[in-house]
Formats: structure tokens, C-alpha cells, sequence
């Protein structure tokens, strides 16, 4: 199941049918996806201490910061706030509500327009290949945060590999 969920980019709906099925359940995906986002909207931790104190540096040295994500127009919103990250952001890009996912470079800029600033100089910082892919498409440049992973890609490396947010954050200052 660790395999199919692909830290976290398989399609929830298509993940939790696989769950479904591997299991047993007598529950539907609209229901286990209910269930789903009800536990890991109580797990969200806010955004504080270090990464804070780093958004805060940069957009006070004129750093625009942006938030684009393959999510849901739904949820993604609802995550930001959950975690207190609207302060910190010049804006929020949602794949579903512009029609535009990653690793399409479209979608950085789209972020960079609303942020109303040029790609020229930005970073993406992700967690994933598509991060690094779509950042490298935009020209930007990238910060993978490995959490513990090895980058096995070979047609595609991030400029900088990092532990954390925190630690790219640093690099970005």
C-alpha cells in the first residue's frame, strides 16, 4: 500500500479504492475520502519557528512567495489556513481551479503573475519529482526537501537537496 500511495501523489480517490478493495471495506471512497480528510486536517501543524521566522525574512527583503500545489480547489485552501500559512504567502495557486498541473511550467507562471513579479531568479521548492521537474521547465531554481529519500531520477536532478523547508529556506536567504 506504501508503494501504490507514492508518498502521497497517487490520487486520493484512486488510493483509497485500492484500500477499499486490499481490505475489504464495506465503506465507500466518498466516505473513506471524508474520513481521510478529517484525520489529517487534525494532524496539520501550523507553520512556526524557523520556517516562519525565514518567510518572514524574505518577503520583509522582497521576496514574493507563492504556494502552487496539485490539490484540490476544496481543500488546498482550507490546509493553508488550517496551518496559518496565509501571512506568508503572495499567493496561492491550485492546480484544479486553474486548470494547470504540474510539472506544466504554465503553472509557476501563473504563480509568478499573481505574485506580480517575473520567474527570473525564483526558486521552486517541493518535496517531489514533479517539484523539481516543473521548477527546471520554468527555469527555476531547485530545492528538493528529501525527507529521508533517496533521489533516484536519472534524467533530472534538483540543484540543492535539502533535509527541510527550513533548511531550503536558508539556501533561498
Amino acid at each position: 500500500m506504501l508503494e501504490r500511495n507514492a508518498r502521497g501523489f497517487t490520487p486520493r480517490d484512486e488510493f483509497l479504492g485500492a484500500v477499499r478493495e486490499r481490505f475489504g471495506l464495506e465503506a465507500t471512497v466518498p466516505e473513506l475520502l471524508e474520513d481521510y480528510r478529517r484525520v489529517t486536517w487534525t494532524a496539520m501543524r501550523p507553520v512556526e519557528g524557523v520556517v516562519a521566522e525565514r518567510l518572514r525574512a524574505l518577503r520583509a527583503a522582497g521576496w514574493k512567495v507563492a504556494c502552487v500545489t496539485n490539490g484540490e480547489t476544496l481543500v488546498q485552501p482550507r490546509t493553508l489556513e488550517r496551518i496559518g500559512a496565509g501571512p506568508f504567502l503572495d499567493a496561492t495557486i491550485v492546480s484544479e481551479t486553474v486548470g494547470v498541473r504540474k510539472p506544466d511550467p504554465r503553472i509557476l507562471e501563473l504563480a509568478a503573475e499573481a505574485c506580480g513579479v517575473a520567474l527570473d531568479g525564483a526558486w521552486m521548492i517541493g518535496d517531489s519529482d514533479v517539484d523539481v521537474a516543473v521548477g527546471a521547465a520554468a527555469g527555476a531554481t531547485t530545492a528538493w526537501i528529501a525527507d529521508g529519500q533517496e533521489w533516484t531520477r536519472t534524467d533530472l536532478a534538483p540543484d540543492h537537496v535539502v533535509r527541510t523547508l527550513a533548511d531550503a529556506l536558508a539556501l533561498v536567504a
